[in-house]
């Protein structure tokens, strides 16, 4: 059976909807791998907490962030669905509707890292680190991605902007 939280309907119409789900279980399992990363070093310092932690305790944990994980999957699969979009990593293409745009490889990864959190705000080393994994690309280089990608975005007419906020940086804002 499918364990949904307090009004979390998972066939909504609604993206406004879709996207609060996504934030919450986005919250939710962040939180959850918080609480399971001070648990862990807590008992590692604590004798006394090694003999309080069980292994079930743990277990039970990450069954539970497993279980957060698959519903965050599901709500950024849903956000896409309604917005009329798909995401083909490995092709490298970007569909919405009937029209489709190739993106480079730097491009997807870019656009992938922003689609999990739609209208989360991400400074420019955070984008670096989450896309690309390395922090040897300036900030220069990714203002010229995050141009490309808007001019792509236009192009296949998707319902969503690549939003500039100054001090705070960049955010993918679905429409």
């Amino acid at each position: 059976m499918l364990e949904v939280i307090a009004g979390e309907d998972p066939q909504t119409q609604y993206p406004e909807d879709a996207r609060h789900w996504l934030n919450i279980y986005a919250e939710l399992v962040a939180f959850h791998e918080d609480l399971l990363e001070r648990l862990r070093t807590e008992a590692a310092h604590m004798q006394s907490m090694k003999h309080r932690l069980q292994d079930s305790d743990l277990a039970s944990l990450h069954r539970e962030i497993e279980r957060l994980r698959e519903r965050l999957r599901f709500w950024q699969e849903r956000c896409l669905d309604l917005a009329g979009l798909e995401l083909d990593e490995n092709a490298g293409v970007l569909r919405s509707g009937t029209r489709e745009v190739r993106l480079t490889r730097r491009e997807m990864q870019l656009l992938a890292v922003m689609l999990r959190n739609p209208g989360k705000r991400y400074r420019p080393e955070a984008l670096l680190s989450l896309a690309w994994r390395e922090n040897r690309l300036a900030p220069e280089q990714l203002r010229t991605y995050i141009v490309r990608l808007r001019r792509k975005l236009a192009e296949a007419e998707v319902p969503a902007a690549l939003e500039t906020h100054p001090r705070q940086g960049y955010a993918l804002v679905m429409e």
